[in-house]
């Protein structure tokens, strides 16, 4: 997927978090993962940023 969407003009990114379940960033769910969901928070912020989002 991620070959097939750096071959396009999508400025999009894909994030794969290999020690977060499905849910991770849910913080009343079981797979909630502190450490994933924070780092996962500030790229989602970032790339806000950067693509004139906020």
């Amino acid at each position: 997927m991620q070959y097939e969407l750096k071959k396009g003009k999508s400025k999009s990114e894909i994030v794969v978090f290999p020690n977060a379940d499905h849910g991770f960033h849910a913080g009343y769910r079981a797979q909630f993962n502190k450490p994933a969901s924070e780092e996962a928070w500030q790229k989602l912020q970032d790339w806000f940023e950067k693509n004139g989002a906020i």
